[in-house]
């Protein structure tokens, strides 16, 4: 079966090495204080995208491909909010072996490269959205203009655990948030 983890920049030598381990065996535990859910750390979180939206970058830039055959449909909470984004399936580790690609925006090319990753990196294109306005009820978001990307690559941290991590900084000492990540490859 397909599916798929997005995992940080940081940690993708090691777990092209060691596979990727659970919270409880790796002990990479970075989440901020009260920002994860009381999900188990003796598993490992896998995804299947629902949507257009096929990775989810706040768990990291890195979007892995994986193969496994042994992965359990986990139920999602209804207050989860990647619930009705993708189906959540969890499995007691990944062998590197079971990684068949590593996908990157090619826009980062460049910036990747003190990294020395030494397996092929599948590039992709990269499509987000900004926040426009609140209409009716709801948020409103709009394709981010061309130039906003090359903002992107010269501005935004990388790393997860960055401060401002995969937001924009403007000149006048704002940022800019990004939604609807998609990968196109």
């Amino acid at each position: 079966m397909k599916l798929y983890k997005n995992v940080d920049i940081k940690d993708l030598n090691s777990i092209l090495k060691d596979g990727i381990l659970p919270i409880s065996r790796c002990g990479n535990d970075s989440w901020d204080y009260n920002k994860r859910a009381k999900n188990s750390k003796e598993v490992v979180y896998l995804f299947n995208p629902k949507t257009e939206l096929n990775t989810f970058t706040q768990y990291g830039i890195v979007l892995l491909e994986i193969d496994v055959t042994d992965a359990t449909l986990n139920n999602l909470s209804d207050l989860d909010y990647n619930k009705g984004k993708y189906d959540e399936y969890i499995i007691d580790e990944v062998r590197p072996h079971q990684i068949k690609k590593v996908i990157i925006p090619s826009i980062l090319k460049d910036r990747i490269k003190k990294y020395n990753i030494t397996v092929d990196i599948v590039y992709c294109d990269m499509h987000f959205q900004i926040y426009d306005s609140f209409k009716n009820d709801r948020e409103i978001y709009i394709d981010a203009p061309k130039e906003l990307y090359q903002q992107f690559v010269e501005t935004t941290p990388i790393e997860c655990t960055e401060f401002n991590y995969l937001r924009i900084s403007n000149n006048d000492n704002t940022v800019t948030d990004l939604y609807n990540i998609r990968y196109i490859y």
